[in-house]
């Protein structure tokens, strides 16, 4: 079955490389990426997408943002749509 369809990903990270990488894998792979890279950013563009009925496929939050002081980062998100699947990964780069 051939289909049209695209499916969407929001990659939230505070570190640009941290958002680098999985963003080229994913594209590579036929996704398209959306990024954020705070806590207020990933809830505003999940609050989008849901709003405009294109929700995100997979929400993929770094650690550090999903532990943000705002609150539950996670259950906010399931809040504005119970559509897309939420992910947490987890890195770092020494300098």
């Amino acid at each position: 079955m051939k289909t049209d369809y695209k499916r969407t990903v929001l990659l939230a990270d505070e570190e640009p490389f941290g958002r680098l990488g999985p963003s080229l894998v994913l594209r590579k792979a036929g996704y398209d990426v959306a990024s954020a890279c705070s806590a207020t950013e990933t809830l505003e563009s999940a609050a989008s997408a849901a709003a405009a009925g294109e929700p995100f496929d997979l929400v993929l939050v770094d650690l550090q943002i999903a532990a943000d002081p705002l609150g539950d980062l996670i259950g906010r998100l399931r809040k504005h749509s119970r559509h897309h699947a939420v992910g947490i990964m987890s890195g770092s780069i020494d300098n």
